[in-house]
């Protein structure tokens, strides 16, 4: 009992020992280990090896070049260019470059295990979502209203050869901007291509008055006057 009692000390200084030789081991790998895994792609970028903090400055920097993209928005045959900057573009998913660098690192066992089984097979991409900023938006829209909206010209009547001629009207159209902003937002976080692109906004058509059955009806002249000068010399 006394060599049971002398030895059980050393014993569990061993285990300890053991222990804080294996954490240490874990500790410095995860520590070097807050990057990206290799073929992990955002987009086209490579992100295989920065952390999430260098990551997200190459997503950013992409963005940034992608601000300068022309954009034609258009209110029926009326178009004005503008860029990608000038709608506040910007990158709206930033939480993948955490996501990403969590890869086989996180889960239980078996969802590790597979997260760096399939890697091995296949990169893994993470597609950049965008989104605009709807104030700055709605002021492009707002500043261009004039070359986008088209006033109507309403019907009327001249008066030839003893008899009256139609002049017809033509349509106007007028941009609603809510709505134009909702379509504008939905086209860059659902269908853009990061290219140059087309987007119809959303217009009112504006009918102009008077109608050629109304004029029709109009045959003689509704009043007519005239004025004498020949009591004054000039």
């Amino acid at each position: 009992m006394k060599q049971w009692k002398q030895y059980l000390p050393l014993g569990t200084l061993a285990v300890a020992m053991m222990a804080s030789m294996l954490t240490l081991p874990v500790k410095a790998r995860e520590a070097e280990n807050n990057t990206i895994p290799d073929r992990v792609y955002f987009g086209n970028i490579d992100g295989g090896g920065l952390t999430p903090e260098q990551a997200a400055q190459e997503i950013q920097s992409y963005v940034g070049q992608l601000s300068a993209t022309p954009i034609t928005l258009s209110a029926g045959k009326n178009t004005v260019d503008v860029t990608a900057g000038d709608l506040g573009l910007s990158w709206s998913n930033t939480e993948v470059v955490e996501e990403a660098a969590e890869l086989g690192k996180s889960g239980n066992l078996i969802e590790r295990y597979k997260a760096v089984k399939d890697l091995e097979h296949e990169d893994k991409v993470y597609e950049i979502a965008f989104s605009i900023d709807r104030e700055k938006a709605a002021q492009v829209i707002g500043n261009h209203m004039e070359s986008l909206g088209t006033k109507a010209v309403d019907a009327g009547l001249v008066r030839e050869n003893g008899g009256f001629t139609i002049i017809p009207g033509t349509q106007g159209v007028t941009v609603n901007v809510e709505g134009s902003v909702d379509v504008i937002d939905a086209y860059f976080s659902e269908e853009w291509n990061q290219k140059a692109a087309n987007i119809a906004l959303t217009a009112e058509v504006v009918e102009p008055r008077g109608t050629e059955e109304e004029l029709r009806k109009v045959k003689d002249v509704l009043g007519a006057f005239h004025t004498s000068y020949s009591s004054s010399g000039a």
